[in-house]
């Protein structure tokens, strides 16, 4: 908050120059308006370039028509400040009726610094200053908390998983190497029983067992 208070008025103060240029013409009068709010500072050189004595007869008037500043005859260049004390057009008059002939070249350079204004920028008493601090600290109590539940929720949630992936794993492996084993062991009598009733036929066929005893054992293997 002191931050933005002093960027408001670093900015009412850092301005920059501007020029207006106007031609007076001889026998004849201009005039130069600017609106000022109440307490706006108006920093302003004139400079008069023309004729024999680049001189020119200066006034300037408030937004009433009084005159305020130098009222008179400028030679060259003049410079000042003024303070509004209300609001509205304060006019710059510069009247060249003295010359017959010569017309007169006038530059005006100025500044224009408004004057801070801290109820329009910062808007707050005491007790709204303290109610706004309260939900400052509520908010971003509130923006650090979610992160955390979050992040353990996350954890958790991770944790579980890997946990059930992990006891999946291993029963698929259990599973695996039972199914295995149980192939393995079934091709193994298989192949046992085989080599057994291959064994009974050369029985039967040199003569060493009848053909009902070949029958009888061949049931055992099969």
């Amino acid at each position: 908050m002191l931050t933005l208070v002093c960027l408001s008025v670093f900015t009412n103060f850092v301005v920059a120059t501007e020029t207006q240029s106007i031609t007076v013409s001889a026998r004849d009068e201009e005039r130069l308006s600017f609106y000022l709010d109440d307490g706006d500072e108006m920093r302003y050189t004139v400079y008069v370039n023309g004729g024999t004595n680049d001189d020119i007869v200066f006034d300037l008037k408030n937004p009433h028509g009084g005159s305020i500043g130098q009222k008179g005859r400028i030679v060259t260049s003049y410079s000042d400040t003024i303070y509004a004390d209300t609001a509205g057009n304060y006019i710059f008059e510069f009247d060249n009726s003295m010359s017959l002939i010569s017309k007169k070249q006038v530059s005006l350079d100025y500044d224009i610094i408004e004057k801070p204004v801290f109820s329009d920028t910062l808007d707050y008493d005491n007790s709204s200053y303290s109610s706004n601090s309260g939900s400052g600290y509520l908010l971003f109590f509130i923006l650090l908390i979610i992160p955390i539940i979050a992040a353990v929720f996350i954890i958790r949630k991770s944790k579980k998983a890997y946990k059930e992936g992990y006891e999946e794993l291993s029963n698929n492996d259990k599973n695996s190497e039972t199914d295995d084993s149980k192939t393995i062991e079934e091709s193994f009598d298989t192949q046992k029983n085989s080599e057994f009733i291959g064994i009974l036929k050369e029985r039967l066929a040199k003569g060493e067992i009848t053909k009902e005893e070949y029958l009888e054992l061949k049931k055992e293997f099969e």
